[in-house]
């Protein structure tokens, strides 16, 4: 029956990593250049990146609150606790926190700044805001990459 649950949960797991990363991937490889592409002037795309992004964070939040129960319900009932996991279980967990701790800087730090821009008017703030949003959103996909690589690997590499 734990097999049964634990399968579950790493679907469960999985899924919301993937949006989650797979999101930021999308956003920052391919929409971002396509609408860059569009010739619209970078001081009038926060308004849309602000719709965007918006959307985006609600399922962030969502994907967060399922991984750290998937995963700290798999590491504690199905790998046998702290003490059992392998350090690669014990780095996805740090590098975890870390990206938590960084979405939540974004939420409210940069992208809340961009929103206050926009309300009052003040596009090249706003796109300054977006700027910084982008290359601390890039930070974040880079560890959530890193993090992937690590949970389909380390079992067979041995970490």
């Amino acid at each position: 029956m734990m097999n049964f649950f634990m399968s579950i949960a790493i679907m469960v797991h999985l899924l919301a990593a993937l949006v989650w990363v797979g999101g930021m991937f999308f956003s920052y490889w391919i929409l971002r250049p396509v609408l860059a592409s569009q010739m619209i002037p970078p001081n009038e795309l926060p308004p849309l990146w602000r719709q965007i992004y918006k959307r985006f964070f609600a399922y962030v939040w969502i994907s967060l609150i399922i991984l750290f129960i998937t995963g700290f319900w798999m590491m504690l009932y199905g790998l046998g606790g702290f003490g059992a996991v392998p350090i690669s279980i014990h780095l996805m967990m740090t590098l975890a926190i870390i990206m938590a701790g960084i979405f939540v800087y974004i939420q409210f730090g940069p992208f809340q700044r961009m929103c206050h821009s926009i309300d009052i008017g003040d596009k090249q703030a706003a796109a300054a805001h977006m700027v910084k949003l982008r290359t601390v959103i890039s930070i974040n996909m880079y560890l959530g990459l890193f993090v992937v690589l690590m949970a389909a690997g380390s079992r067979y590499l041995g970490i």
